[in-house]
């Protein structure tokens, strides 16, 4: 999760364990959705940027593609 969304997060104080972490969030790209959880912040990452882990990527597109741009929402 982009460290911009992670740190400015209810209930963090950033130094205890993030509210966010461990959340469920669903990633859509291009019709293929996959739902994932977050683990930590992404200090590289933009503001509505997220770092997926290659397996979840390939659910979404090839490899091959590199940066896509998808949208994501709070998984229920």
């Amino acid at each position: 999760m982009t460290h911009i969304v992670f740190d400015a997060y209810p209930g963090y104080d950033g130094v205890d364990c993030n509210p966010i972490c461990n959340r469920p969030i669903v990633v859509t790209f291009q019709g293929k959705s996959v739902e994932v959880t977050v683990t930590d912040d992404c200090v590289a990452c933009g503001n509505n940027e997220l770092q997926l882990s290659p397996a979840a990527f390939e659910q979404l597109a090839a490899e091959s593609e590199g940066l896509i741009d998808v949208s994501w929402s709070w998984a229920n």
